[in-house]
């Protein structure tokens, strides 16, 4: 790859990102809109048994996050500012994440209860 295309790469990851951020920091953003109109906010699980999910709350963190209150994210989940890095690293360097093996599966799974726990654990907290 030449310079020239390694620079237009990277100028179209960083456009990316650029359009990510403001489509989240839109005050009335449509996805969240149809979200709450088709009855998914708070999840299923959330509504009936109580219980958090990893990404519960992380909408309204991503939207303090762009918006500057760091603290504000970190109320709305604990995982946001963390998770908001793992983004921007992952479309800057290019990498996708993918699950090929029946051990990253489990470990994947694994992980997503333990943040789960975490989550509800940091809410319990407050």
């Amino acid at each position: 790859m030449t310079n020239r295309n390694r620079f237009q790469t990277y100028l179209f990851r960083a456009g990316v990102l650029v359009v990510a951020i403001w489509f989240v920091s839109l005050d009335r953003n449509p996805v969240v809109v149809l979200i709450a109109k088709l009855g998914l906010s708070p999840s299923p699980p959330e509504r009936l048994f109580g219980v958090k999910g990893m990404f519960s709350g992380m909408t309204e963190g991503m939207f303090r996050l762009v918006h500057g209150d760091i603290a504000g994210a970190i109320a709305a989940n604990l995982l946001t500012p963390a998770f908001a890095a793992v983004i921007v690293i992952c479309v800057v360097v290019g990498y996708r994440p993918q699950i090929k093996t029946r051990k990253q599966e489990l470990v994947f799974l694994l992980s997503v209860v333990f943040l789960s726990v975490l989550v509800n654990l940091a809410a319990s907290l407050r």
